[in-house]
């Protein structure tokens, strides 16, 4: 059972019919792993499946940042051959969706305007300024009553002196 998980195992050695000494048995299962930099080192069986299910999973951690990244590389070229597409902007265009090279080396691009998105956020940013305000009105007032207390805390700086 255990036998998987060690390189090395002390035995008795048998030496003719009834003397053993000590011994051991060597290179049961010894598999040389690569560390990196053309280092290895010696591990068991059990040792090198942990050594490459390590490996297995940041492979799949580096394939998905990969894969993330041609996405996104996929995107950009997808937005440069539709500016390399771009017709001349005439007014008969006015109304059509997409990329119109208007000239001097500007580039349009049309796209549906949504105005309901547009009212929502404009609804939350509302929000969270009158929160800001009221968060920042309300520190005003603490530290205005914090500093009349200190005020009125300190002895007066014209009373007279006791000798």
């Amino acid at each position: 059972k255990n036998l998987p998980d060690q390189v090395r195992y002390p035995v008795m050695v048998p030496f003719g019919k009834k003397a053993f000494f000590n011994g051991h048995l060597q290179h049961t299962n010894e598999i040389m792993a690569l560390l990196g930099a053309n280092y290895y080192v010696e591990r068991s069986a059990k040792q090198a499946c942990g050594i490459i299910s390590r490996r297995i999973e940041w492979n799949k951690e580096k394939l998905e940042g990969m894969i993330k990244r041609r996405t996104s590389i996929n995107e950009q070229k997808e937005v440069t051959e539709q500016l390399f597409a771009a017709k001349k902007c005439d007014d008969g265009d006015k109304g059509q969706m997409g990329v119109f090279d208007v000239g001097g080396g500007i580039m349009e691009i049309r796209e549906p305007y949504e105005e309901d998105e547009e009212d929502e956020d404009e609804d939350e940013d509302e929000i969270e300024e009158n929160n800001m305000n009221k968060a920042r009105m309300s520190l005003v007032i603490n530290v205005n009553y914090m500093m009349m207390v200190l005020l009125l805390s300190i002895p007066s700086l014209s009373s007279p002196k006791h000798a």
